[in-house]
């Protein structure tokens, strides 16, 4: 071997020694840890809605966190005599008697019974309105609300009126502005409410 090849080849095997001085491996971590905060606060603006979804009639629907003002199990259900077929019955919550939606009814949804898993969603802005019964409630997601769409074709009349929208993946959105505000939701139903408990 030549000596030309024998310098390029110890050259090559000795150790390469190379350290960052304390200041710039301080400045590349702080350079780093601003770019991860930055990732953060983006990922974080485009999240402008959180919603709770729960299982209806086989289908996942959301509605939003700030339109509900608890979550409870489903007991001691009242029915309400005359009563629009959505009006499910009525609840003592907390001393407040509450009328409970059967959304299957109002969305024209199969009418499956309600199981030991059911859960009311106690809606409500400054105070309580009414609830609405969840065959079950999954989780609490955030979501875009530019990644709502139209509801689909086969959703028509109240129903259609009551929805935010549908994600990519049929997640269906109710709008709880929409519902708190309709009036059709409240025919009578606290003078029958009340006539319906004190018979019992």
């Amino acid at each position: 071997m030549s000596s030309s090849n024998k310098n390029s080849t110890n050259t090559l095997d000795a150790p390469i020694d190379y350290k960052l001085s304390e200041s710039r491996a301080e400045e590349l971590m702080r350079e780093r840890a601003e770019k991860l905060a930055n990732i953060s606060a983006n990922q974080q603006k485009n999240f402008d809605m959180e919603v709770v979804s729960f299982l209806l009639a086989s289908e996942t629907y959301a509605i939003e966190t700030r339109y509900i003002r608890e979550i409870a199990a489903l007991s001691s259900l009242t029915r309400v005599p005359g009563a629009p077929d959505f009006i499910a019955g009525v609840i003592n919550l907390h001393g407040q008697i509450v009328a409970l939606m059967d959304l299957k009814k109002l969305f024209g949804l199969p009418n499956t019974e309600w199981n030991a898993d059911a859960k009311v969603l106690i809606l409500g802005t400054e105070h309580t309105e009414f609830g609405i019964i969840a065959d079950s409630v999954d989780t609490v997601l955030k979501m875009q609300r530019s990644d709502l769409h139209d509801p689909p074709d086969t959703i028509s009349g109240a129903g259609r009126d009551h929805l935010l929208g549908v994600t990519l993946e049929a997640l269906i959105v109710l709008d709880g502005k929409a519902m708190i505000q309709d009036k059709r939701l409240f025919v009578n139903q606290t003078n029958q409410a009340n006539e319906s408990l004190h018979s019992v």
